[in-house]
């Protein structure tokens, strides 16, 4: 009869948030076999040892005859070890062994084995990189879950500034000496470096309409430019302006024109420039740019010339009219560029009509008794009207009972009046309707001439209401 064990690893859990306790607790068991049986009932000693912990224990077997094939039993069930990983971001192998004795023989019968338990990582490394200067401050550990507060060290570089820290070489500033950082990662922060130089000034600087001599003009195709500007000496003795360049531009989408450019090489100057070559449109916004250019760099100024006012404008030998803005040049006809509001009547007139466009009128006849009120003295009717320009919406309101299937009208009672008439005898059709019910269908007809006529399919007293639009070309 033999005897063999094993000893493994069923599971490993972190315990809690595992970068805050940096513990696992492993689940190890360990079995023993018998090739032709093997039995304690008394209670065999065990013994467990896992990274330097141990336990023990007694434990019963009873295991059959496996006619020479192993057959296993557990000796002491699942025991649990909780192991502290000592180092940040490094894995660690334990090792663990059991025995037991077994009161049978073999008498002994021991096992062992070992498992790497993964890497946890609570402490961040935060990495300074000079990106060109010297100077950076000594790497800085940031522990899982704090904020870390970082160096007040700034770094060195001759003719530049210290802007603060990035995250790439090339990015933005992200962070400031004496800030904190609290990503759970590694990070290397760069230098964000900026070239120590101090802009030219440019100042009184303008630019006005006026004619081919720099007379002002208010429609000048010409633009004159003054001012002055001088460049900084303060980080270099030597600096100078190496250009001086003037720039106009139609618009503020346009694309920019060279007007001129001089090249000084001295600390200051005066800009007195007529541009534009008689090109400068009256009707057109201009941006002029004057960029003054020294050994370090360049400052650029922009002022805008606005557009010519005009309040009327004729071009065309008086074929072409605008007002806002400049007339056409090319096709006759009359332009309006500003918002039009018009205080009177718009008419146009054509083929011998004449319409009032602008009109903005409405007409309620009221309730009215009839028609008919021999049949029925309740009958009644309303025309309720609204007009805007040549466009007539009307609305009838009747309701009434007549003596007959048939047609009746024109209406003496209400009539469409002047100024809402249309231009053709309108049809219209109507349901004759009482509660929800539908009784009939009837049409109304419009006339030119402002009379109203029905058509009656079912006489009884009913609603016959219609909302109809047409065209008028009443004054």
């Amino acid at each position: 009869m033999a005897g063999t064990g094993r000893i493994y690893v069923t599971a490993v859990r972190g315990v809690g948030d595992v970068n805050l306790t940096h513990q696992y607790d492993v689940d190890i068991r360990f079995d023993i076999a018998f090739d032709w049986g093997g039995y304690n009932y008394g209670g065999a000693p065990y013994s467990m040892s896992c990274d330097g912990q141990n336990t023990s224990g007694n434990a019963t077997f009873a295991v059959g005859s496996g006619g020479g094939q192993w057959i296993w039993t557990n000796i002491g069930g699942t025991k649990t070890f909780r192991i502290t990983m000592p180092t940040s971001g490094q894995s660690k192998k334990i090792g663990f062994s059991a025995t037991v004795n077994t009161g049978v023989n073999p008498a002994t019968i021991s096992a062992s084995g070992e498992y790497t338990l993964s890497a946890i990582t609570w402490e961040h490394t935060v990495s300074y990189n000079a990106n060109g200067g010297t100077g950076a401050p000594d790497n800085q550990k940031k522990i899982y879950g704090s904020v870390l507060t970082l160096s007040s060290v700034r770094p060195t570089r001759g003719g530049y500034v210290f802007m603060g820290w990035a995250t790439s070489s090339a990015g933005d500033v992200a962070y400031m000496p004496g800030s904190t950082y609290g990503a759970d990662a590694d990070v290397t922060l760069y230098a964000v470096w900026q070239i120590a130089y101090i802009k030219p000034t440019i100042t009184g600087l303008t630019a006005l309409r006026c004619d081919s001599k720099g007379s002002p003009k208010s429609d000048g195709t010409y633009i004159k430019v003054t001012g002055s500007w001088q460049v900084d000496q303060t980080l270099n003795s030597s600096n100078k302006a190496t250009s001086v360049r003037i720039d106009y531009q139609e618009t503020a989408s346009g694309s920019p024109v060279k007007a001129s450019e001089t090249y000084p090489n001295t600390t200051s100057g005066k800009i007195s420039q007529i541009i534009g070559n008689g090109k400068i449109s009256t009707g057109s916004v201009y941006f002029v740019i004057v960029t003054i250019t020294d050994l370090g760099g360049n400052r650029q100024e922009t002022v805008i010339v606005p557009a010519q006012t005009r309040s009327i404008d004729i071009a065309r030998k008086g074929h072409s009219v605008a007002i806002g803005g400049v007339a056409s040049d090319e096709k006759d006809g009359f332009d309006v560029y500003m918002e039009t509001r018009f205080k009177d009547k718009v008419l146009v007139e054509k083929d011998g009509v004449l319409l009032d466009i602008g009109i903005c009128q409405s007409y309620d006849s009221g309730t009215v008794k009839g028609p008919y009120t021999s049949t029925n003295p309740s009958n009644n009717i309303r025309v309720e009207l609204k007009r805007r320009g040549c466009m007539v919406t009307c609305k009838i309101t009747m309701i009434a009972q007549f003596p007959s299937s048939g047609g009746f009208g024109a209406f003496d009672e209400v009539r469409i009046p002047v100024g809402y008439r249309p231009v053709f005898d309108i049809y219209a059709p109507y349901s004759e309707v009482s509660s929800s019910s539908i009784f009939g269908t009837g049409r109304y007809l419009i006339g030119k001439d402002g009379g109203i006529t029905i058509y009656v399919n079912n006489p009884n007293w009913t609603e016959r209401h219609a909302t109809l639009t047409w065209i008028t070309d009443d004054n």
